[in-house]
Protein backbone atom coordinates (compact mmCIF):
# COMPACT_ATOMS: atom_id res chain seq x y z
CA UNK A 1 0.00 0.00 0.00
CA UNK A 2 1.13 3.83 -0.43
CA UNK A 3 0.81 6.55 1.90
CA UNK A 4 -0.52 9.92 0.82
CA UNK A 5 1.05 12.70 3.03
CA UNK A 6 -1.24 15.93 2.77
CA UNK A 7 0.66 19.22 3.80
CA UNK A 8 -2.31 22.30 4.61
CA UNK A 9 -2.17 25.09 6.66
CA UNK A 10 -4.33 25.85 10.02
CA UNK A 11 -4.02 28.00 13.55
CA UNK A 12 -0.87 27.17 15.08
CA UNK A 13 -0.83 24.48 18.33
CA UNK A 14 -4.59 22.74 17.30
CA UNK A 15 -4.67 19.70 18.06
CA UNK A 16 -6.49 18.18 14.25
CA UNK A 17 -9.07 15.58 12.85
CA UNK A 18 -8.60 15.67 9.46
CA UNK A 19 -11.11 14.11 6.92
CA UNK A 20 -11.34 13.33 3.41
CA UNK A 21 -14.57 13.84 1.22
CA UNK A 22 -15.28 13.26 -2.02
CA UNK A 23 -16.37 16.30 -4.19
CA UNK A 24 -20.09 17.38 -3.74
CA UNK A 25 -20.65 14.95 -1.03
CA UNK A 26 -20.89 14.79 2.70
CA UNK A 27 -19.87 10.97 3.05
CA UNK A 28 -16.35 10.83 4.68
CA UNK A 29 -13.54 8.89 2.43
CA UNK A 30 -11.22 8.32 4.46
CA UNK A 31 -9.84 10.25 8.03
CA UNK A 32 -6.19 11.03 8.69
CA UNK A 33 -4.28 8.20 10.57
CA UNK A 34 -2.33 11.10 12.14
CA UNK A 35 -2.08 15.22 11.85
CA UNK A 36 1.56 16.70 13.15
CA UNK A 37 2.26 20.41 12.89
CA UNK A 38 5.63 21.59 11.71
CA UNK A 39 8.57 22.13 14.02
CA UNK A 40 9.75 25.40 12.65
CA UNK A 41 7.07 25.93 10.24
CA UNK A 42 4.21 26.67 12.37
CA UNK A 43 0.53 26.17 10.87
CA UNK A 44 1.29 23.62 8.68
CA UNK A 45 -0.01 20.30 9.50
CA UNK A 46 0.85 16.95 7.44
CA UNK A 47 -2.18 14.82 7.61
CA UNK A 48 -1.14 10.71 6.44
CA UNK A 49 -4.09 8.97 4.43
CA UNK A 50 -3.76 5.24 2.95
CA UNK A 51 -5.22 5.19 -0.60
CA UNK A 52 -7.97 6.90 -0.44
CA UNK A 53 -8.54 7.07 -4.24
CA UNK A 54 -6.92 8.82 -7.03
CA UNK A 55 -8.60 11.86 -7.14
CA UNK A 56 -9.72 15.36 -6.07
CA UNK A 57 -11.11 15.25 -2.29
CA UNK A 58 -12.26 18.08 0.09
CA UNK A 59 -10.13 18.32 3.25
CA UNK A 60 -11.75 19.29 6.13
CA UNK A 61 -9.91 19.81 9.90
CA UNK A 62 -11.58 19.85 13.05
CA UNK A 63 -10.40 21.21 16.41
CA UNK A 64 -12.22 18.86 18.68
CA UNK A 65 -15.87 19.19 16.70
CA UNK A 66 -15.16 22.54 14.98
CA UNK A 67 -13.88 23.25 11.85
CA UNK A 68 -11.24 25.26 11.55
CA UNK A 69 -10.10 24.67 7.77
CA UNK A 70 -11.45 23.66 4.26
CA UNK A 71 -8.63 22.84 1.76
CA UNK A 72 -9.01 20.82 -1.90
CA UNK A 73 -6.20 18.56 -2.55
CA UNK A 74 -5.95 15.79 -5.87
CA UNK A 75 -3.97 12.25 -4.24
CA UNK A 76 -2.80 9.44 -7.05
CA UNK A 77 -2.27 6.01 -5.51
CA UNK A 78 1.70 6.72 -4.81
CA UNK A 79 3.64 7.30 -1.56
CA UNK A 80 4.08 11.30 -1.51
CA UNK A 81 3.62 14.37 -0.07
CA UNK A 82 0.86 16.53 -1.53
CA UNK A 83 -0.01 19.92 -1.16
CA UNK A 84 -3.65 21.19 -0.60
CA UNK A 85 -5.07 24.06 -2.27
CA UNK A 86 -8.04 26.52 -2.03
CA UNK A 87 -9.72 26.71 -4.80
CA UNK A 88 -10.74 23.71 -6.42
CA UNK A 89 -8.62 23.09 -9.58
CA UNK A 90 -11.77 20.93 -11.52
CA UNK A 91 -13.41 24.25 -12.60
CA UNK A 92 -10.40 26.09 -14.00
CA UNK A 93 -9.13 22.72 -15.73
CA UNK A 94 -12.49 23.07 -17.69
CA UNK A 95 -11.88 26.03 -19.07
CA UNK A 96 -8.26 25.72 -20.08
CA UNK A 97 -9.40 22.50 -21.62
CA UNK A 98 -12.08 23.94 -23.31
CA UNK A 99 -9.66 27.14 -24.82
CA UNK A 100 -7.25 24.49 -25.45
CA UNK A 101 -9.69 23.02 -27.63
CA UNK A 102 -10.82 25.98 -29.22
CA UNK A 103 -7.34 27.33 -30.10
CA UNK A 104 -6.52 23.76 -31.20
CA UNK A 105 -9.45 23.66 -33.79
CA UNK A 106 -8.23 26.91 -35.09
CA UNK A 107 -11.68 27.45 -36.96
CA UNK A 108 -15.46 28.87 -35.77
CA UNK A 109 -13.25 31.28 -33.72
CA UNK A 110 -14.56 34.56 -35.55
CA UNK A 111 -17.78 34.42 -36.07
CA UNK A 112 -16.90 30.71 -38.16
CA UNK A 113 -14.22 32.15 -40.04
CA UNK A 114 -11.19 30.02 -40.21
CA UNK A 115 -8.13 31.16 -39.12
CA UNK A 116 -4.89 30.71 -40.04
CA UNK A 117 -1.63 30.95 -37.93
CA UNK A 118 -3.06 34.11 -36.38
CA UNK A 119 -5.72 35.22 -34.33
CA UNK A 120 -7.17 37.02 -37.00
CA UNK A 121 -9.77 35.96 -39.44
CA UNK A 122 -8.74 35.54 -43.24
CA UNK A 123 -11.09 37.05 -44.63
CA UNK A 124 -10.26 40.77 -43.04
CA UNK A 125 -6.45 39.85 -42.89
CA UNK A 126 -4.39 42.08 -44.33
CA UNK A 127 0.01 41.27 -44.94
CA UNK A 128 1.87 43.18 -43.42
CA UNK A 129 4.13 45.37 -45.41
CA UNK A 130 8.05 44.17 -46.43
CA UNK A 131 11.23 46.09 -45.96
CA UNK A 132 11.56 46.85 -49.57
CA UNK A 133 8.12 48.49 -49.48
CA UNK A 134 8.86 50.22 -46.02
CA UNK A 135 12.42 51.22 -47.77
CA UNK A 136 10.27 52.57 -51.21
CA UNK A 137 7.75 54.50 -49.02
CA UNK A 138 10.40 56.30 -47.34
CA UNK A 139 12.81 56.93 -50.40
CA UNK A 140 9.97 57.82 -52.78
CA UNK A 141 8.64 60.38 -50.59
CA UNK A 142 8.02 63.93 -52.27
CA UNK A 143 11.26 66.09 -50.64
CA UNK A 144 9.06 69.49 -50.54
CA UNK A 145 6.99 67.47 -47.79
CA UNK A 146 9.42 66.86 -45.53
CA UNK A 147 10.92 70.68 -44.73
CA UNK A 148 10.00 70.85 -41.15
CA UNK A 149 12.38 73.15 -38.98
CA UNK A 150 14.38 71.42 -37.38
CA UNK A 151 13.66 67.83 -38.24
CA UNK A 152 15.78 64.97 -39.89
CA UNK A 153 14.49 65.65 -43.37
CA UNK A 154 15.23 69.46 -43.18
CA UNK A 155 19.07 68.72 -42.35
CA UNK A 156 19.66 66.40 -45.66
CA UNK A 157 21.94 67.35 -48.34
CA UNK A 158 19.49 68.25 -51.06
CA UNK A 159 20.26 68.63 -54.82
CA UNK A 160 18.70 71.14 -57.24
CA UNK A 161 18.05 68.64 -59.92
CA UNK A 162 17.36 64.74 -59.41
CA UNK A 163 20.90 64.01 -61.89
CA UNK A 164 23.07 66.03 -59.64
CA UNK A 165 23.41 64.41 -56.40
CA UNK A 166 27.50 62.44 -56.44
CA UNK A 167 28.16 64.81 -53.39
CA UNK A 168 30.48 62.69 -51.38
CA UNK A 169 30.67 64.29 -47.68
CA UNK A 170 34.26 62.92 -46.16
CA UNK A 171 35.00 62.10 -42.94
CA UNK A 172 36.79 65.35 -42.29
CA UNK A 173 34.12 66.57 -42.39
CA UNK A 174 34.57 68.09 -46.07
CA UNK A 175 32.46 67.94 -49.51
CA UNK A 176 34.23 66.45 -52.57
CA UNK A 177 32.63 67.47 -55.62
CA UNK A 178 33.55 69.17 -59.03
CA UNK A 179 32.62 72.78 -58.94
CA UNK A 180 30.97 73.50 -62.52
CA UNK A 181 30.01 76.95 -61.59
CA UNK A 182 30.64 79.92 -59.02
CA UNK A 183 28.38 82.72 -58.17
CA UNK A 184 29.82 86.34 -59.25
CA UNK A 185 32.29 87.71 -57.01
CA UNK A 186 32.21 85.26 -54.35
CA UNK A 187 36.45 84.78 -54.34
CA UNK A 188 37.91 88.00 -53.36
CA UNK A 189 41.86 88.71 -53.31
CA UNK A 190 41.80 88.44 -49.60
CA UNK A 191 40.71 84.44 -49.27
CA UNK A 192 43.86 83.12 -51.04
CA UNK A 193 46.86 82.33 -49.24
CA UNK A 194 50.16 84.07 -49.59
CA UNK A 195 52.29 82.32 -52.03
CA UNK A 196 49.28 80.45 -53.15
CA UNK A 197 50.21 80.60 -57.02
CA UNK A 198 53.09 78.63 -57.40
CA UNK A 199 55.13 76.99 -60.86
CA UNK A 200 53.68 73.91 -59.78
CA UNK A 201 50.56 75.06 -59.46
CA UNK A 202 50.14 76.24 -62.93
CA UNK A 203 49.81 74.07 -66.39
CA UNK A 204 51.48 74.18 -69.03
CA UNK A 205 48.97 76.17 -71.26
CA UNK A 206 48.48 78.75 -68.96
CA UNK A 207 52.60 79.58 -69.10
CA UNK A 208 52.42 79.21 -72.76
CA UNK A 209 49.32 82.35 -72.99
CA UNK A 210 51.48 84.27 -70.71
CA UNK A 211 54.20 83.77 -73.08
CA UNK A 212 51.74 84.86 -75.64
CA UNK A 213 51.43 87.74 -74.06
CA UNK A 214 54.28 89.56 -72.93
CA UNK A 215 57.28 87.35 -74.47
CA UNK A 216 59.68 84.69 -73.52
CA UNK A 217 63.15 85.35 -72.01
CA UNK A 218 64.15 84.69 -75.71
CA UNK A 219 62.05 87.39 -77.23
CA UNK A 220 63.10 90.02 -74.46
CA UNK A 221 66.23 89.38 -74.83
CA UNK A 222 66.73 90.19 -78.25
CA UNK A 223 64.35 93.15 -77.60
CA UNK A 224 66.50 94.55 -75.38
CA UNK A 225 69.70 94.03 -77.59
CA UNK A 226 67.90 95.72 -80.21
CA UNK A 227 67.24 98.47 -78.06
CA UNK A 228 70.72 98.52 -76.44
CA UNK A 229 72.06 98.50 -80.33
CA UNK A 230 69.85 101.23 -81.29
CA UNK A 231 71.18 103.39 -78.13
CA UNK A 232 74.43 102.81 -78.86
CA UNK A 233 74.42 103.78 -82.44
CA UNK A 234 72.39 106.92 -81.52
CA UNK A 235 75.07 107.81 -78.70
CA UNK A 236 77.57 107.60 -80.89
CA UNK A 237 75.83 110.06 -83.66
CA UNK A 238 75.31 112.37 -81.10
CA UNK A 239 79.18 112.52 -79.78
CA UNK A 240 81.23 112.04 -82.38
CA UNK A 241 81.63 113.51 -86.54
CA UNK A 242 80.35 111.04 -88.88
CA UNK A 243 82.73 109.80 -91.14
CA UNK A 244 82.72 106.03 -93.35
CA UNK A 245 84.11 104.03 -90.30
CA UNK A 246 82.51 104.62 -87.39
CA UNK A 247 82.32 102.72 -84.07
CA UNK A 248 80.55 103.14 -81.44
CA UNK A 249 80.15 100.82 -78.13
CA UNK A 250 77.86 101.58 -74.90
CA UNK A 251 77.65 99.81 -71.48
CA UNK A 252 74.04 98.73 -70.26
CA UNK A 253 72.74 96.37 -67.92
CA UNK A 254 76.06 94.80 -67.35
CA UNK A 255 77.02 93.92 -71.17
CA UNK A 256 78.48 95.68 -73.71
CA UNK A 257 77.30 96.98 -77.24
CA UNK A 258 79.37 97.25 -80.28
CA UNK A 259 77.86 98.88 -83.37
CA UNK A 260 80.85 99.06 -86.12
CA UNK A 261 80.45 101.10 -89.53
CA UNK A 262 83.04 100.47 -92.15
CA UNK A 263 81.24 102.85 -94.69
CA UNK A 264 78.95 104.86 -96.77
CA UNK A 265 76.85 104.03 -99.48
CA UNK A 266 76.42 106.90 -102.96
CA UNK A 267 73.55 108.31 -100.45
CA UNK A 268 75.77 108.81 -97.63
CA UNK A 269 73.96 106.29 -95.37
CA UNK A 270 76.30 104.14 -93.58
CA UNK A 271 76.63 100.12 -94.71
CA UNK A 272 78.37 97.13 -93.57
CA UNK A 273 77.15 96.99 -90.13
CA UNK A 274 78.52 94.62 -87.57
CA UNK A 275 76.55 93.93 -84.50
CA UNK A 276 78.49 92.98 -81.21
CA UNK A 277 77.61 92.03 -77.84
CA UNK A 278 80.20 91.52 -74.74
Amino acid sequence: MATQTVEFRAAPGLSLTVRLFAIGSDTIVQTASSCTEATNRKGTYAAVFTDPGAAEFELVALSGTTPVCRWFVTLTLTTATFQAYEVRTQAVVGAVGSVTNRVTANTDQWGGVSVTGMPLPTSSYTAPPTAATIADAVWDEIMSTHTVNGSYGSHVVRSANQNQNTVAITGSQHIAADVHELQAAVITADKFAANWLTAAGTAADYITELQTAIGTAANQTAILDRVSFALSALAGNCSTAQTATETYVLSIGGNTYTVDYSGLDASGNRSTTTLSKA
